[in-house]
Protein backbone atom coordinates (compact mmCIF):
# COMPACT_ATOMS: atom_id res chain seq x y z
CA UNK A 1 0.00 0.00 0.00
CA UNK A 2 3.09 2.44 -0.01
CA UNK A 3 3.83 1.93 -3.00
CA UNK A 4 -0.29 3.06 -4.25
CA UNK A 5 0.23 5.96 -6.47
CA UNK A 6 -1.74 8.97 -4.79
CA UNK A 7 0.37 10.95 -6.33
CA UNK A 8 -0.37 10.70 -9.42
CA UNK A 9 -4.38 10.71 -8.67
CA UNK A 10 -3.23 14.46 -6.54
CA UNK A 11 -6.97 16.24 -6.29
CA UNK A 12 -8.98 13.38 -8.12
CA UNK A 13 -9.96 11.43 -4.87
CA UNK A 14 -12.78 10.01 -7.08
CA UNK A 15 -10.25 7.88 -8.95
CA UNK A 16 -9.33 5.90 -6.32
CA UNK A 17 -10.58 6.39 -3.15
CA UNK A 18 -13.29 3.45 -2.48
CA UNK A 19 -10.80 1.24 -3.74
CA UNK A 20 -8.41 2.09 -2.30
CA UNK A 21 -10.25 1.88 1.46
CA UNK A 22 -11.34 -1.78 0.13
CA UNK A 23 -7.77 -2.64 0.00
CA UNK A 24 -6.84 -0.69 3.91
CA UNK A 25 -9.65 -3.02 4.90
CA UNK A 26 -7.94 -6.29 2.90
CA UNK A 27 -5.09 -5.44 4.67
CA UNK A 28 -5.96 -4.66 7.94
CA UNK A 29 -6.50 -7.79 9.88
CA UNK A 30 -6.09 -9.74 6.68
CA UNK A 31 -10.06 -9.01 6.04
CA UNK A 32 -12.18 -10.88 3.61
CA UNK A 33 -15.11 -10.24 1.94
CA UNK A 34 -18.10 -12.08 2.02
CA UNK A 35 -18.60 -13.04 -1.75
CA UNK A 36 -22.73 -14.52 -2.18
CA UNK A 37 -24.18 -15.69 -5.45
CA UNK A 38 -26.73 -13.69 -7.18
CA UNK A 39 -30.11 -15.20 -6.85
CA UNK A 40 -30.42 -15.05 -10.92
CA UNK A 41 -27.19 -16.86 -11.83
CA UNK A 42 -24.09 -18.51 -9.76
CA UNK A 43 -22.11 -15.20 -10.21
CA UNK A 44 -20.81 -13.35 -7.63
CA UNK A 45 -22.85 -10.76 -6.49
CA UNK A 46 -19.62 -8.61 -5.51
CA UNK A 47 -19.56 -5.26 -6.14
CA UNK A 48 -17.39 -3.61 -8.88
CA UNK A 49 -15.20 -1.75 -6.01
CA UNK A 50 -14.47 -4.38 -3.88
CA UNK A 51 -13.56 -6.99 -7.08
CA UNK A 52 -11.35 -4.43 -8.34
CA UNK A 53 -9.55 -3.84 -4.45
CA UNK A 54 -9.47 -8.00 -4.58
CA UNK A 55 -7.93 -8.40 -7.77
CA UNK A 56 -5.13 -5.45 -6.80
CA UNK A 57 -4.47 -7.41 -3.66
CA UNK A 58 -4.03 -10.19 -5.42
CA UNK A 59 -1.92 -9.70 -8.51
CA UNK A 60 -0.21 -7.61 -6.44
CA UNK A 61 1.77 -9.81 -4.43
CA UNK A 62 3.59 -11.10 -7.75
CA UNK A 63 4.35 -7.68 -9.21
CA UNK A 64 7.47 -6.02 -8.78
CA UNK A 65 7.47 -2.12 -6.77
CA UNK A 66 8.45 -0.77 -9.94
CA UNK A 67 4.87 -2.14 -12.08
CA UNK A 68 2.48 -1.53 -9.28
CA UNK A 69 2.07 1.97 -9.21
CA UNK A 70 1.40 1.62 -13.21
CA UNK A 71 -0.73 -1.50 -12.70
CA UNK A 72 -3.19 0.49 -9.98
CA UNK A 73 -3.55 3.22 -12.56
CA UNK A 74 -4.33 0.77 -15.37
CA UNK A 75 -6.71 -0.71 -12.85
CA UNK A 76 -8.67 2.46 -11.66
CA UNK A 77 -8.49 3.94 -15.06
CA UNK A 78 -10.68 0.40 -16.16
CA UNK A 79 -13.16 1.30 -13.71
CA UNK A 80 -13.17 4.93 -14.73
CA UNK A 81 -14.18 3.69 -17.57
CA UNK A 82 -16.61 1.46 -15.93
CA UNK A 83 -18.31 4.29 -14.41
CA UNK A 84 -18.05 6.41 -17.66
CA UNK A 85 -19.80 3.76 -19.99
CA UNK A 86 -21.15 0.88 -17.91
CA UNK A 87 -24.95 1.80 -18.03
CA UNK A 88 -24.57 2.14 -21.47
CA UNK A 89 -22.66 -0.86 -22.38
CA UNK A 90 -24.53 -3.07 -20.04
CA UNK A 91 -28.14 -1.72 -21.55
CA UNK A 92 -26.71 -2.30 -24.93
CA UNK A 93 -25.93 -5.74 -24.14
CA UNK A 94 -29.71 -6.75 -22.66
CA UNK A 95 -31.12 -4.68 -25.29
CA UNK A 96 -32.45 -2.55 -23.69
CA UNK A 97 -32.99 1.36 -23.23
CA UNK A 98 -30.61 3.23 -20.95
CA UNK A 99 -31.89 4.55 -18.48
CA UNK A 100 -30.10 7.68 -16.40
CA UNK A 101 -28.65 6.36 -13.20
CA UNK A 102 -27.77 8.44 -9.86
CA UNK A 103 -25.05 6.15 -8.94
CA UNK A 104 -21.77 5.08 -9.99
CA UNK A 105 -21.76 2.26 -12.18
CA UNK A 106 -18.92 0.53 -9.86
CA UNK A 107 -20.98 1.41 -6.86
CA UNK A 108 -23.04 -1.41 -6.66
CA UNK A 109 -22.81 -3.46 -9.90
CA UNK A 110 -21.47 -6.94 -10.05
CA UNK A 111 -19.20 -8.07 -12.75
CA UNK A 112 -21.05 -9.74 -14.95
CA UNK A 113 -20.64 -6.70 -17.49
CA UNK A 114 -17.14 -5.69 -16.90
CA UNK A 115 -15.70 -7.70 -19.68
CA UNK A 116 -18.02 -5.95 -22.79
CA UNK A 117 -16.06 -2.38 -22.38
CA UNK A 118 -12.61 -4.13 -23.15
CA UNK A 119 -13.06 -2.96 -26.79
CA UNK A 120 -13.65 1.00 -26.19
CA UNK A 121 -11.34 0.76 -23.08
CA UNK A 122 -8.28 0.28 -24.95
CA UNK A 123 -9.43 2.07 -28.44
CA UNK A 124 -10.79 4.75 -27.04
CA UNK A 125 -10.80 5.77 -22.89
CA UNK A 126 -7.64 4.78 -22.08
CA UNK A 127 -5.64 6.99 -24.73
CA UNK A 128 -7.46 9.59 -23.88
CA UNK A 129 -7.06 9.14 -19.54
CA UNK A 130 -3.43 8.75 -20.53
CA UNK A 131 -3.36 12.43 -21.43
CA UNK A 132 -4.87 13.63 -18.06
CA UNK A 133 -2.03 12.00 -15.60
CA UNK A 134 1.51 12.47 -15.13
CA UNK A 135 3.11 9.54 -16.06
CA UNK A 136 6.14 10.07 -16.95
CA UNK A 137 8.01 7.11 -15.07
CA UNK A 138 6.23 4.42 -16.83
CA UNK A 139 7.79 1.80 -18.44
CA UNK A 140 5.16 -0.67 -19.41
CA UNK A 141 2.02 1.27 -19.43
CA UNK A 142 1.64 4.65 -21.65
CA UNK A 143 0.14 5.80 -25.07
CA UNK A 144 2.84 4.58 -27.39
CA UNK A 145 2.08 1.33 -29.49
CA UNK A 146 3.82 -1.16 -27.54
CA UNK A 147 2.42 0.82 -24.47
CA UNK A 148 -0.79 0.02 -25.26
CA UNK A 149 -0.46 -3.86 -26.48
CA UNK A 150 0.64 -4.01 -22.75
CA UNK A 151 -2.24 -2.57 -21.64
CA UNK A 152 -4.56 -5.22 -23.76
CA UNK A 153 -2.67 -7.86 -22.39
CA UNK A 154 -3.40 -6.80 -19.01
CA UNK A 155 -6.99 -6.30 -20.06
CA UNK A 156 -7.11 -9.65 -21.10
CA UNK A 157 -5.42 -11.55 -17.86
CA UNK A 158 -8.14 -8.79 -15.81
CA UNK A 159 -10.93 -10.07 -17.69
CA UNK A 160 -10.04 -13.66 -17.89
CA UNK A 161 -9.24 -13.55 -13.69
CA UNK A 162 -12.87 -11.84 -13.76
CA UNK A 163 -14.09 -15.34 -15.25
CA UNK A 164 -11.91 -17.55 -13.46
CA UNK A 165 -13.28 -15.99 -10.00
CA UNK A 166 -16.93 -16.18 -11.19
CA UNK A 167 -17.83 -12.23 -11.55
CA UNK A 168 -18.82 -12.41 -15.42
CA UNK A 169 -19.27 -15.57 -17.88
CA UNK A 170 -17.38 -13.09 -20.38
CA UNK A 171 -13.57 -14.61 -21.23
CA UNK A 172 -11.54 -12.75 -23.48
CA UNK A 173 -9.28 -14.31 -26.78
CA UNK A 174 -7.13 -12.09 -28.75
CA UNK A 175 -5.72 -13.21 -32.10
CA UNK A 176 -2.14 -12.39 -31.79
CA UNK A 177 -2.05 -11.31 -35.53
CA UNK A 178 -4.41 -8.54 -34.49
CA UNK A 179 -2.04 -7.07 -32.17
Amino acid sequence: MQDFPLDIFHSREEDYKLVYNYLLQLQSKGESFEEPATTQTDLKATPINRILALFISEVSQHLRKEFYREFVFFVLMYRRALNSIGWETKARVLHKAQTKESHEFCEDSNGEYMPEISNDFITDLLPEYLKEYDISGFQVIGPEEPKIKNAIFLTMHFCNWLNHHKYTYSRLVFNPEDI
